[in-house]
Formats: C-alpha cells, structure tokens, sequence
C-alpha cells in the first residue's frame, strides 16, 4: 500500500521517537511503501531550519 505521508506527522515521528506517533510512523516504513512530496520536503527542511537554525543538519550549503 502507498502511504502519503504528512509533514506534521514526520516533524512528530523525529523529535519524539519513543511517541505512539513514532511507533505507527516505524510501522509504515516497514510495512508500506511511503509516498512524500516534493512540497512535503521543502516544508521539512523550512520546519527543521526553524526549529534547528545552527544545526550542521539543516544548513544550507
């Protein structure tokens, strides 16, 4: 089954891995075949660069 993954939904799985939200998100990624967007990304990458502004993870070289 193909799976369109939100962004709220990866923002959550990330910053809390022991979460329910972890578990299901671990279980799809296992299990299913995960669809993101080209949008979806973007909108990770500007989340995490708000989130994490000196993180080398989100620099943008």
């Amino acid at each position: 089954m193909r799976i369109l993954a939100d962004t709220n939904i990866v923002v959550s799985a990330i910053l809390f891995p022991n979460s329910v939200v972890a578990r299901v998100w671990s279980y799809i990624i296992e299990y299913h075949h995960v669809v993101i967007s080209k949008y979806s990304i973007d909108e990770l990458k500007a989340v995490f660069q708000r989130k994490f502004p000196y993180s080398s993870l989100t620099s943008r070289s």
